[in-house]
């Protein structure tokens, strides 16, 4: 039980949860509930659109270690369960039970918001996930892309499953969902941007395997150098995200608001130094969980804003 708790990332998975419910919590609902305007699902379905992306993520998780056994032995051994705890036959069926059990109640889902056609992104994330892990993530830059695609369009289901920020029934609606449109699509890009970052520095990490069994990830394929620049170039990516937020969104003003824009410039600026400093797969593993903390110090964000603007 143990090797099948570790294996869909845990952390990862309530990082994600917590993420989608932070949005409802301190974006939706105030904004919501002020303006009196309705929800298109209520709490449980909400609930039930949050589990069917866990769903879908946590049987990702499993079918990349699924295909990526031989190279995991070589870049970190004692993290391999497939083919030890977890026979590779069973990993596989609970991929496709986990996959199908999301894809399930994201149909459910768009029958309830009265819009069939978005199940196809249920359908869309699956299939992505299973090309990224068994072709495209042995490529450079595209199969990060995929991963922080993912990410990103995870984000924006909130949106997409609220119809009342997009069919409008009152004018004076346009404002207070705009706000609130404005404010996921740009976590949906900073989610984009930060995964961007963290799956480079992965690849960073696992050169040693990569290289040994012929992926030809970015820093294999075009060098440790240019991979590091590119990195960087979405950590740029990712503060700009945050500069829009409180330069188009949040009226960024008090002391509350601007030490937390201190902290972040700082730890991102951080970020890119140790990014430039690492030389072995440790440090850049620790890096990657620096990067992960941070993750989880943008999330902040939306409590602040809850907190100051209501």
């Amino acid at each position: 039980m143990k090797d099948w708790i570790r294996i869909i990332r845990p952390v990862n998975l309530l990082l994600l949860a917590a993420t989608l419910y932070a949005i409802d919590g301190f974006i939706l609902q105030p904004n919501f509930n002020t303006y009196g305007i309705r929800f298109s699902l209520n709490e449980f379905q909400y609930f039930l659109l949050v589990i069917s992306i866990v769903l879908i993520c946590a049987g990702g998780y499993i079918l990349n270690d699924y295909f990526d056994v031989q190279i995991d032995e070589v870049n970190k051994p004692s993290k391999v369960m497939i083919g030890k705890g977890i026979a590779p036959n069973s990993a596989f069926y609970v991929y496709m039970l986990l996959s199908f059990g999301g894809l399930a109640i994201g149909t459910y889902l768009s029958l309830a918001v009265g819009n069939w056609k978005l199940v196809t992104i249920y359908v869309m994330a699956i299939a992505l996930l299973y090309f990224y892990s068994a072709t495209f993530k042995r490529y450079p830059l595209i199969g990060n892309m995929m991963v922080a695609l993912l990410a990103g369009i995870s984000i924006l289901m909130t949106f997409i499953y609220e119809p009342n920020l997009y069919q409008l029934a009152r004018p004076g609606d346009y404002f207070i969902a705009g706000i609130c449109t404005k404010f996921i699509i740009a976590l949906g890009v900073i989610a984009f941007t930060s995964t961007m970052v963290r799956e480079i520095v992965k690849d960073l990490e696992d050169m040693e395997g990569d290289d040994r069994y012929g992926a030809k990830t970015m820093p294999i394929a075009w060098g440790i150098n240019i991979a590091k620049v590119i990195t960087v170039v979405f950590v740029l990516l990712t503060l700009l995200g945050i500069g829009y937020i409180f330069t188009n969104i949040i009226a960024a003003e008090g002391i509350i608001y601007g030490t937390y824009i201190g902290v972040m410039l700082g730890f991102w600026v951080a970020v890119s130094v140790r990014l430039f400093l690492s030389r072995n797969a440790k440090q850049y593993h620790t890096l990657s969980t620096m990067i992960k903390i941070g993750m989880l110090i943008g999330l902040l964000i939306m409590p602040l804003y809850s907190i100051v603007e209501f």
